[in-house]
């Protein structure tokens, strides 16, 4: 018999992963920027998996205190790691508006792009 448990791990992971794959850019140059999110995105499946899968006890049935807490303490984790994230996309936005014409034609020329 499956417990209710893990259908709740499993939509917390979704959201997330949700949440954290519109953040990757498109076509970006710089391949960090599109690491980041990949690599938070399959560790928050492992910690949704592993919710659902071992912290739903059939013993702590109906109310499965360990759980729910347990998936809270993701989601905020989750919700903490877009926070950081948005702030490093942000830091990293102010530095290229900062960069003049001259520096970007310096930088970037048509056989790099």
């Amino acid at each position: 018999m499956r417990s209710r448990g893990s259908d709740s791990g499993l939509l917390s992971c979704l959201t997330l992963s949700a949440l954290q794959v519109r953040s990757i850019p498109d076509h970006s140059s710089d391949l960090q920027l599109t690491h980041i999110p990949v690599g938070k995105q399959i560790a928050t499946g492992g910690l949704g998996g592993l919710c659902g899968s071992f912290l739903y006890l059939d013993s702590e049935a109906p109310q499965y205190p360990t759980g729910y807490y347990t998936s809270m303490a993701v989601a905020f984790v989750g919700i903490a790691s877009c926070v950081v994230l948005k702030i490093g996309y942000i830091r990293v936005n102010r530095k290229r508006n900062e960069l003049t014409r001259e520096e970007i034609e310096s930088n970037w020329n048509e056989e790099k792009l």
